[in-house]
């Protein structure tokens, strides 16, 4: 019985795991002593199968042998037994694997916290919190999702632990709290977004982003003025999409008076559709800089299409090359037939990379009064551009034709 159950056991894979359990099963209750045998004796693949074989079972009597298993530093299925502790416990897997929390190899670690995770106990809390001082951030990672399955029961030792005095665990104390997404952990938050340490407020600002409160978005506004570039940096990013005309007025002054901040306020208006943040944005293309210039293009992008045309046109003469490549490249993202007659003079442009720019805009915007100048442009046109001009043509082309199918 057992040899036919090692059997199964060797023909194990990752890809079909319930072949192996419906096989065992089919063995009937004497197959549970034979995998416990097999367990111990095995120190290989076929060993971790009879662990996950186990678990799969969730045979309490197993939980002796398990445990045996991960208190035995030579066993190579140390980490499947871990896994399969929950499934089989009786009483004891708990205090083992909040033990095995400290084991030297991380793997193990992983596995316990995650395990810890499965139990659900709220013994488990403390221990899973202290493993924020883990060197290895994938250990940090499976504490957090662990304390997600414990629930709201680890909030208060979560709000103590942001007055530890490591700041490795106040930032993983913040980035848990924002996994429960509720009030009270966005209080704690809120709390501690004077942290001495910029890494931990920075890190407070990126879980507070994912909070819609009002109290929120006035936290966050008070960080636009913190010492540290990168946790202002969070700050406007946090404020993306916040359609509120105190988070306009707050990223127009980052605008004016942050040159760091200026390319990531830009962005953070782009997201929030209001006519403010619209007049803001357009007036920041009077800026001298082809980079802000630049961005402020791609930022309009999110506004409607006739309204943003008109100065995207306006731009066309700018004395910037790049910013005139931007303008050229977004009039076709825009598909804005409006504004075939504006990019046709550039099918002429001194400049190759130009040219080539306008016809692959045209061929987007596909209007059919942009083909014979298209023509024209072969004539003069390197090999590159040719083939950009030709994919155009064919593109205007075939867009003209099931736009007449349609009309029929």
């Amino acid at each position: 019985m057992k040899e036919k159950i090692r059997n199964i056991l060797s023909k194990f894979s990752t890809f079909t795991p319930y072949k192996t359990i419906e096989s065992i099963n089919a063995i009937g209750d004497k197959a549970v002593p034979c995998l416990i045998e097999i367990l111990s004796e095995e120190n290989n693949e076929i060993g971790e199968a009879a662990a996950w074989a186990l678990g799969e079972l969730g045979e309490s009597s197993a939980e002796d042998s398990l445990i045996a298993i991960i208190e035995d530093k030579n066993k190579l299925s140390r980490s499947q037994a871990i896994w399969a502790l929950p499934k089989c416990n009786n009483g004891r897997a708990l205090d083992v694997l909040i033990k095995a929390l400290t084991d030297p190899d991380f793997d193990i670690r992983i596995s316990a916290a995650g395990a810890i995770g499965e139990l659900r106990n709220e013994k488990g809390i403390l221990p899973l919190i202290n493993l924020f001082s883990d060197e290895y951030s994938r250990v940090c990672d499976y504490s957090i999702d662990a304390l997600q399955k414990i629930g709201d029961k680890a909030i208060s030792s979560l709000a103590e632990a942001m007055d530890n005095k490591s700041s490795r665990v106040r930032k993983y104390a913040a980035r848990c709290l924002n996994s429960f997404k509720n009030k009270t952990s966005m209080e704690v938050l809120i709390k501690y977004l004077d942290d001495i340490n910029a890494d931990v407020r920075k890190e407070i600002i990126n879980s507070l982003k994912d909070f819609e409160a009002e109290d929120v978005t006035s936290a966050i506004i008070k960080t636009l003025t913190d010492p540290d570039s990168e946790v202002r940096k969070a700050a406007v990013m946090a404020l993306e999409g916040r359609d509120n005309s105190r988070v306009v007025d707050a990223l127009k002054t980052a605008i004016d008076d942050d040159p760091i901040m200026k390319i990531a306020a830009i962005r953070s208006l782009g997201t929030i559709k209001r006519d403010d943040s619209f007049n803001v944005l357009t007036a920041a293309l009077e800026n001298p800089s082809p980079e802000i210039k630049k961005e402020v293009v791609v930022a309009l992008l999110n506004f409607d299409k006739d309204r943003i045309t008109p100065y995207l046109i306006k731009m066309l003469s700018d004395e910037s090359h790049e910013v005139i490549k931007i303008i050229i490249w977004a009039l076709g993202a825009l598909d804005a037939v409006d504004t075939v007659e504006y990019l046709l003079p550039f099918l002429s442009d001194d400049r190759p990379d130009i040219r080539l720019l306008t016809a692959k805009s045209l061929g987007l915007i596909g209007d059919a009064s942009a083909i014979e100048p298209l023509r024209l442009a072969l004539k003069d046109a390197d090999t590159k551009t040719i083939g950009i001009i030709n994919k155009a043509i064919r593109g205007i082309e075939a867009k003209n034709r099931i736009q007449a199918n349609t009309a029929h």
